[in-house]
């Protein structure tokens, strides 16, 4: 009977077999999560840095977008007017740039001190339905 044909050995000893990699669990399943991607609205209650608070002509500080909200419902026409104008719009500005929210910021211009306040409150209701 012929002797069958083993790997060579080194020093002395036979070669192994090479192992296989094992399969992970985690490779095997694989959950999918929604593609819904919703970042958290941060400042809401949150005050934003001091050196970035809002300053109304009036004195009012806004420090996060709950005192821009009763700001708006209680502010008269003409301070809401010099601060959101045909030339600029200093509410939709701090949105963009302090509070880091461009979509709203967008949604706020040309609209009156109701129409941005009901805005902000809209947005803030649709992030909390998403994150839900």
């Amino acid at each position: 009977m012929p002797k069958k044909k083993t790997k060579k050995s080194i020093a002395g000893k036979k070669a192994s077999k090479p192992k296989q990699a094992k399969k992970s669990r985690s490779s095997a399943l694989s959950i999918k999560r929604p593609a819904v991607h919703v970042r958290k609205v941060r400042y809401v209650i949150e005050p934003v840095p001091e050196q970035f608070v809002f300053y109304l002509e009036d004195g009012t500080i806004l420090r996060n977008l709950t005192d821009l909200i009763n700001a708006l419902d209680s502010m008269a026409d003409d301070l809401f007017h010099s601060h959101a104008n045909n030339h600029k719009n200093d509410f939709s500005n701090w949105i963009r740039d302090i509070i880091e929210e461009p979509d709203l910021s967008m949604n706020i211009c040309g609209k009156n001190r109701i129409g941005a306040r009901d805005e902000i409150i809209s947005f803030l209701k649709r992030r909390a339905k998403h994150k839900g």
